[in-house]
């Protein structure tokens, strides 16, 4: 390609170079011809016909080479595009909560709803409600009107205790002293006691003041007035605040609101109505939205796969992208790596699944990748495991930019002892230069120890202590890094320096989903050839447009200098034209003297 592109921009330069001297040769004709025939010559025209000829050549060579960084540009910036959404794709994949997505249901749901988040885990559970949480209302007698005066025209105060909180004074000002004021004044407070002036429609004393609190005991509240006539004359009718009760599993709860987030993992009960029996609940596995995910990373993929073909194809009749990038191997290694990192062996195989083709996914001789969805439903339900850790590894909210680093052997259990139960230090060295040290006390010492001592820093650091399904030491320390964070290493030393025999670290790999974001955001950073070539050429093109505007200098003061010179040849030949006709005339009389005429 190199070599054609050399010929074509050879046969290009000798045409414009041909153009040229032909314009040229033109050009002195036409002085030549002027002056025989003795006639003015067009000086602006000449000059100018002689500046474009000399320009033209150059000025294409230039514009030739700006017209193909552009392309370029284009090329880079639409792979980066397409990549992006790959990228996507894979995000929407790298997380095992993001398979851990239910289907609910609820046998009476008049008095349960039921919903799951992602992580939730599967099974059925049986719920019976026997009270539902409900909020203290204190409702005031009636008044003829919301301006009625509570206390003569005067001012007063109320004091609020809310469950075990200290008193909240509330001041209602003079000439405010109604029902109106006084719900303006508690609103205004800001507590989680609220006031309504309510309208019932009696014909005598439709106005009341209700004070609503919030759900559960713990935040019924009491109130007193200075003076005490205030509250005697509001005269409230109290109705008390209630927890929730339920049983889950045969296990009894009590809690303030009606939804209720912490019994169930990932589930969310809302608490409608009481039962008489129990609510069966069912949490299933719901794959769909896996099958999903994984058909848009696919056509993700082929919008890429299809893209690269375009910019490196000489012949490509794509508008814009088209025959961008031929023969340029930073594409070629994308393409390349990214099939390999789809659909090689993964890093975290799992023991019957441990590649994607065994989940259905697969390309053929055109690059094409297609998914058999019937396959990939059965991998789901014959070895759901093996999928996440295929694809996931097992890990949450990992870094894109650098793998997660675990301990290298595991424990029996979070309490194990670490360094004989001695105080230790894991220190996280990060390739940017900086360390950061996280002390692990003697009483701490366990690999739960060890995730508590980095998860209370604010670092963009995250520890997990991980069970594995098997084993008799399946707990491990994981530690993630932050999304477009520095890769790093980690080590545990003693007191004295030393190294702690039984806490190692090593990088662990990220899964298929993990691996392949991982080099995608490599390669969409700034330092990554897809963009410093971009970078490069647009520079060279900054360079390039200085070249033209110094050729148009050039060019203008050969405009000048040509229109001067040409001036004064025309002068001169009007000089020269004049004395001949002169002579002439001279002549002519002379021989009418002699010849009598």
């Amino acid at each position: 390609m190199a070599t054609t592109a050399a010929t074509s921009s050879t046969s290009n330069a000798a045409a414009d170079a041909k153009t040229a001297a032909a314009a040229k040769r033109a050009s002195a004709q036409k002085i030549i011809t002027s002056l025989s025939a003795g006639s003015g010559v067009d000086v602006a025209a000449l000059a100018q016909g002689l500046v474009d000829a000399e320009r033209a050549p150059q000025e294409n060579v230039i514009n030739t080479k700006i017209t193909k960084n552009e392309a370029r540009v284009s090329g880079y910036s639409a792979v980066k595009f397409m990549l992006s959404n790959v990228k996507d794709a894979l995000t929407a994949l790298k997380d095992a909560n993001s398979f851990n997505t239910s289907k609910v249901s609820s046998s009476n749901t008049s008095a349960l709803g039921v919903t799951a988040a992602t992580g939730a885990g599967v099974g059925s559970h049986a719920v019976s409600i026997t009270t539902l949480a409900s909020a203290q209302r204190d409702i005031s007698t009636g008044f003829t009107d919301g301006s009625t005066s509570l206390n003569s025209g005067s001012s007063f105060t109320m004091d609020l205790t809310i469950g075990s909180d200290t008193a909240v004074t509330v001041s209602v000002a003079a000439g405010y002293d109604t029902p109106q004021g006084l719900v303006n004044a508690i609103n205004a407070a800001d507590l989680s006691v609220t006031a309504r002036l309510v309208d019932t429609g009696s014909a005598t004393t439709p106005y009341k003041v209700v004070l609503s609190g919030a759900t559960g005991t713990d935040e019924s509240f009491t109130m007193s007035t200075v003076p005490t006539s205030v509250l005697t004359t509001l005269s409230f009718t109290e109705t008390a605040a209630a927890d929730a009760v339920l049983t889950v599993d045969g296990v009894n709860y009590t809690r303030s609101s009606n939804s209720v987030t912490d019994v169930l993992d990932g589930v969310t009960l809302d608490l409608l109505a009481t039962t008489s029996s129990d609510v069966s609940v069912s949490l299933a596995r719901d794959t769909s939205q896996v099958v999903s995910k994984i058909d848009a990373l696919v056509t993700a993929y082929n919008e890429a796969n299809s893209l690269f073909t375009e910019v490196g194809n000489p012949k490509s009749s794509l508008d814009i992208y088209g025959a961008t990038l031929v023969g340029d191997t930073t594409v070629r290694m994308v393409r390349t790596q990214l099939r390999e990192a789809l659909l090689g062996e993964s890093s975290t195989p799992g023991t019957n699944v441990t590649a994607a083709w065994q989940m259905g996914l697969s390309v053929d001789k055109a690059g094409v990748m297609t998914l058999d969805k019937t396959k990939l439903v059965t991998a789901l339900e014959d070895n759901f495991d093996d999928v996440v850790t295929t694809f996931t590894a097992n890990q949450n909210n990992r870094s894109a930019t650098s793998p997660p680093y675990s301990s290298s052997s595991g424990y029996s259990s979070d309490t194990s002892s670490l360094n004989g139960g001695a105080a230790f230090t894991v220190t996280l060295t990060s390739t940017d230069g900086t360390s950061h040290g996280f002390p692990v006390t003697a009483a701490n010492a366990t690999p739960q120890g060890v995730v508590d001592a980095i998860n209370a820093t604010s670092l963009g650091y995250t520890a997990q202590l991980v069970q594995e399904t098997s084993g008799t030491t399946p707990y491990k320390i994981v530690i993630l890094g932050s999304i477009g964070g520095s890769g790093y290493t980690l080590e545990a030393t003693d007191a004295d320096g030393d190294a702690v025999s039984d806490l190692t670290f090593s990088s662990s790999g990220s899964g298929i989903a993990g691996d392949a974001l991982r080099k995608i955001t490599t390669w969409l950073a700034t330092t990554s050839p897809l963009t410093t070539q971009s970078v490069t050429a647009e520079s060279q093109n900054a360079k390039y447009a200085d070249a033209l505007a110094a050729l148009q200098t050039r060019m203008d003061e050969l405009l000048a200098r040509y229109t001067k010179q040409f001036s004064a040849m025309e002068s001169l030949v009007g000089s020269i034209n004049s004395q001949k006709t002169s002579l002439k005339s001279t002549f002519d009389g002379m021989m009418s003297m002699y010849t009598n005429d």
